[in-house]
């Protein structure tokens, strides 16, 4: 319990949710991989439909952005990571770290989610 504690502390994030996940009307993120020239950019996301479909995956895998940890800052080297803003609509906002090997319990929801992001950031770069 007081090591949950302390990775909440250290991302910044409080204990409780800023807001419901339906709140949620936008992401600022960035990825990065040890790659050379791998684009490491941030975006913005802010359409709604595209908004609802992370939102889904939150829900889908019981994940709280501000609450729950998916992964640690060291788990893994090399592998694709994603750190996000999550802003609400009230003007709430948590951080999220999300690593391609996060904790075992959320590997799913962090494939997923960086899948996501991966198809946002190309779609954004071609553009």
């Amino acid at each position: 319990m007081a090591l949950a504690a302390a990775a909440l502390l250290l991302t910044g994030c409080s204990a409780r949710p800023v807001a419901p996940n339906s709140d949620i009307a936008s992401l600022t993120f960035h990825q990065y991989q040890a790659i050379e020239n791998f684009d490491d950019s941030e975006y913005t996301q802010d359409d709604p439909t595209e908004v609802a479909r992370f939102v889904s995956l939150l829900d889908e895998f019981g994940v709280v952005p501000g609450v729950t940890v998916t992964a640690d800052q060291d788990e893994c080297a090399g592998g694709l990571s994603s750190t996000v803003r999550v802003d609400c609509s009230g003007g709430e906002s948590a951080d999220m770290f999300i690593a391609s090997c996060g904790k075992p319990d959320y590997d799913r929801f962090n494939q997923q989610a960086n899948e996501l992001f991966t198809e946002w950031r190309i779609d954004v770069s071609a553009q």
